[in-house]
């Protein structure tokens, strides 16, 4: 793999892999990552690229001090760490130097699940990791609506799928039976929605409906594909876990876009 010249073709093989790939210059900063990195520690490629490991992952990892990505760099030569204690430890990293054009273009870590397993981020490791094993939005549907009751409590919580010019109910908790079908929202677009729900949609009748909503589109690629929706509008604190959902949900459904795509390809 070193010898790969064609990166952007290697990239996007990568991008619908279910294993996290973050990608580093010669100076160790991110440059790139795949959607089941995103997914994964719940930030946009947006968010950390130009920032150094050190700055996303936590100082007791083992990784700190014998880091694959830098022996990669140094060495050229693919580096994995594995678990101390035994010869043939599991692996939780493996460090991958790409070649271009005669010189080291980048190197590549491969997140494994070993590795996933002991950085935990709390919130993010509980749900969102659990969607980087789903390949559509049916799958993933039931542990969204898991993770928007964690953050926002008791309340009514659904996934929707972008059906004709409306939204149609993939998955939910006590979404009343007047929901289950949702017309298209003219202030929709990639930004969400705090709104009074009498007020955006006013043809449903109201026995059973929450006072307020938070809407979160959700996006494959350039294509609104679905919507997030919770029975109550959260305090700062929630509403920043909800966008972080919306975020990397949309990074998966980008992956499962591009899994399509080659899976007809394929056939």
């Amino acid at each position: 793999m070193s010898d790969f010249t064609h990166t952007d073709t290697l990239l996007g093989i990568l991008e619908t892999v279910s294993e996290p790939v973050i990608s580093y210059s010669d100076a160790l900063r991110i440059v790139w990552m795949n959607p089941a990195a995103e997914v994964f520690l719940g930030l946009s490629l947006e968010r950390v690229r130009g920032l150094s490991c050190l700055d996303i992952f936590s100082e007791d990892l083992p990784c700190r001090n014998n880091c694959p990505v830098r022996r990669a760099l140094k060495e050229d030569r693919t580096v994995s760490l594995l678990t101390e204690g035994l010869a043939s430890g599991e692996t939780l990293l493996t460090a991958v130097p790409i070649n271009q054009g005669g010189g080291l273009a980048r190197v590549l870590e491969i997140i494994q699940g070993a590795f996933m397993e002991i950085s935990k981020p709390p919130f993010r490791f509980r749900f969102l990791e659990r969607i980087n094993t789903t390949f559509d939005l049916a799958e993933a549907a039931p542990v969204l609506v898991e993770a928007i009751r964690e953050i926002a409590g008791d309340v009514i919580a659904g996934v929707f799928s972008l059906v004709g010019e409306g939204f149609s109910l993939v998955s939910g908790y006590g979404v009343p039976d007047a929901m289950n079908e949702l017309p298209g929202l003219d202030l929709l677009s990639r930004s969400p929605l705090y709104v009074n729900t009498r007020s955006i949609f006013p043809g449903i009748p109201p026995l059973g409906l929450p006072l307020e909503v938070s809407l979160l589109p959700l996006y494959d690629s350039e294509r609104l594909a679905g919507l997030l929706l919770c029975g109550v509008i959260p305090d700062s604190d929630g509403r920043e876990r909800l966008e972080e959902l919306q975020s990397v949900m949309n990074a998966a459904m980008n992956r499962f876009g591009r899994a399509e795509e080659c899976a007809r390809l394929l056939t």
